[in-house]
């Protein structure tokens, strides 16, 4: 019998021991390479944490960075049993790092969410750019693989990556200005701030460009707008100038006064002045054509998206143009558009799935075959229709808004028992949408050749999925005292926390610019009406983060539109610190966000952002209050 030798994975990384200590000692990784090579098979073993139950299904997530972009993770079904795990991998031509975590049922082993960082090698030689790579997860963090940020060892890595690839410096020396900035150590700090000085003394706009964004990340606002007013003199006619400049374009109304500002603004900045890239220029031509589809001139919005230039984009470009083709009815002019738009995502999907720009060139893919398809059975080609929605099916099997036209068109050809597979999918999320519901509702009786039964499998569905999200917030209770503070409300009348103790209060920080917040706000005011008559669950409405030397009046006027009984607060930056000091005190990173705070002035709760769904939203906020009044 063959003997297979494996590696612990503890040896591969002793060239970064000193920067990532904490990653050199994956005692349940092992390799079957202690070298493992580019365009070579590798097999990774994994042993299952000792409280794991045993036959538990493993899901590896794969994620093999080139460079400083994300790459799309991969789900990979692990092969093994009774705590041991086996997984057999590709790595790819141009791989430079491989990161994974393992999931099994509701939890992920993502190594402390430091993660599993795994070196890949050319000739038993590292492969260059591992160190910047790897600065670039622990500095903006790895969601897919569970790695949360760590800047202090970003730091030290990217450091590494400098001093080992100094000719590499244009790629990874935002990744240090930004790590810098969110150091424990002023002596860092100041040694940025020198080092931005220095760039100021260039006379190439790029230099600029990068003080500004160390200035940004270390919170500098008055610097920002400083350095911004010495650009526009210094550099008229250069980047910041363009972009500024094309700002106007994008708010023009008609295609032709659209046209006519993007041929003034190419003579001002030709782009041979600005090297190589493309996007910004190909980002207005995508805008003209959309614009031109909008008004029917398929003539114009066609030459428009023949003429993008930024070959990666491209399939992107062409799906939003066809986008508006179809929508203004212009179905031959948006079939060409979409069909070249399909060729180009399924050749990134397949032959160069391992291009860096990939992820970027397939974005539109899913939504690209699907409106292909909804065309196509629309005009009652059912067959041609099912054809598109079969190959978004082959690379998106849990996109369920695509899962839902695939069950329609397979109904328009009499295929009833996999539409009500891809249906109950759908129902069984508990997130089926109305008109969801009603055709499965269809299926149902087509399968099941009555609706008898019906009724107890939605109430079924609901229950689960109530019961399943309750124990799901239970596990993610806080109990974190809640920073006091006192703001006016809009009557100019004080609101201190301390004085609703004994209370459960919901805060909702939001502003009148931002778009989610406003979105969330149906749903605020469903559950704020279905607490109305208790008196012991209080609702706040934070406004934050002013844009707006009227803010109050903005709030109170866009309250008094929308008919909202809220009761807002006015946390605006203090004139000394610049700073609004109740969300900073919340360590709110983006709004809007939520915070549930018991009888006893603990956060339970903390959300983040909306996801659309108000009856969800409703149903998650009223558990929360629920779950934190029963504390």
């Amino acid at each position: 019998m063959r003997t297979k030798s494996i590696f612990v994975v503890a040896g591969l990384l002793l060239a970064f021991q000193t920067a990532r200590s904490q990653q050199t000692a994956y005692k349940n990784v092992q390799l079957s390479s202690r070298f493992p090579q580019q365009g070579q098979d590798l097999e990774v073993s994994y042993k299952a944490l000792d409280n794991s139950p045993p036959n538990k299904e493993i899901i590896a997530t794969v994620c093999f960075y080139q460079s400083t972009h994300y790459p799309a993770p991969t789900p990979v079904k692990m092969e093994g049993a009774n705590g041991t795990y086996v997984v057999r991998l590709h790595v790819p031509d141009s791989a430079r790092v491989l990161v994974m975590a393992f999931a099994g049922d509701t939890s992920m082993d993502s190594n402390h969410k430091k993660g599993y960082l795994l070196p890949i090698y050319k000739d038993k030689t590292q492969a260059k750019n591992v160190a910047g790579i790897e600065a670039f997860i622990f500095t903006y963090g790895d969601e897919a693989a569970g790695i949360e940020p760590d800047q202090e060892l970003g730091l030290k890595l990217v450091n590494q990556q400098l001093q080992a690839y100094p000719d590499t410096k244009e790629d990874f020396m935002n990744i240090r200005y930004l790590c810098m900035a969110h150091s424990k150590s002023e002596q860092v700090k100041k040694q940025l701030e020198k080092e931005l000085n220095a760039l100021l003394q260039s006379n190439n706009e790029r230099d600029w460009l990068k003080a500004s964004n160390g200035y940004a990340y270390l919170k500098n606002q008055g610097k920002i707008d400083s350095l911004y007013k010495l650009e526009m003199e210094r550099f008229p006619d250069g980047i910041t100038a363009r972009s500024n400049d094309i700002s106007n374009f994008f708010i023009t109304k008609g295609a032709s006064e659209m046209e006519q500002a993007y041929i003034s603004w190419l003579k001002r900045f030709p782009p041979e002045n600005f090297g190589p890239d493309r996007l910004q220029y190909d980002y207005a031509i995508v805008a003209l054509g959309k614009n031109f589809a909008r008004e029917k001139d398929s003539i114009k919005a066609l030459a428009y998206a023949d003429s993008i230039k930024t070959i990666y984009y491209k399939s992107v470009a062409w799906d939003e143009i066809a986008q508006e083709l179809f929508r203004s009815g212009l179905y031959e002019s948006a079939k060409k558009l979409y069909i070249k738009a399909i060729d180009t995502g399924y050749t990134y999907l397949t032959t160069k799935k391992g291009d860096v720009y990939a992820p970027k060139a397939t974005a539109n893919f899913l939504a690209s075959c699907t409106n292909y398809a909804i065309l196509l059975y629309e005009q009652g080609r059912y067959a041609d229709a099912l054809k598109y929605v079969q190959l978004a099916y082959s690379f998106y099997k849990k996109a369920y808004e695509l899962n839902y036209y695939y069950a329609k068109i397979l109904m328009a050809n009499d295929q009833y028992t996999f539409a009500y597979t891809l249906l109950d999918e759908i129902m069984q999320t508990g997130k089926a949408k109305e008109e969801q519901t009603a055709v499965f509702k269809k299926v149902y009786i087509k399968e099941k050749g009555s609706d008898a039964g019906l009724d107890d499998y939605l109430t079924g569905i609901k229950q689960r999925i109530a019961a399943a999200n309750h124990d799901d917030l239970v596990k993610h209770m806080l109990n974190k005292p809640a920073p006091l503070f006192s703001l006016i409300d809009l009557d100019g009348r004080p609101v201190s926390l301390e004085s609703l103790r004994g209370k459960t209060v919901v805060l909702d920080f939001w502003a009148t610019w931002c778009g989610p917040c406003k979105k969330s706000f149906p749903a605020m005011k469903k559950t704020q009406d279905k607490y109305k008559a208790d008196p012991n669950v209080k609702f706040l409405f934070i406004h934050t983060w002013e844009t707006s030397a009227t803010a109050a009046n903005d709030a109170r006027a866009y309250l008094t539109e929308q008919k909202y009984d809220f009761e807002v607060l006015m946390d605006m930056k203090d004139p000394a610190t610049k700073k609004n000091e109740v969300v900073e005190s919340y360590g709110v990173k983006g709004i809007p966000a939520k915070f549930v705070i018991d009888r006893n002035g603990n956060i339970r709760f903390q959300l983040t952002g909306f996801k659309g769904d108000t009856d969800e939203a409703v149903d998650e906020l009223s558990t929360m209050i629920e779950l934190a009044r029963s504390r």
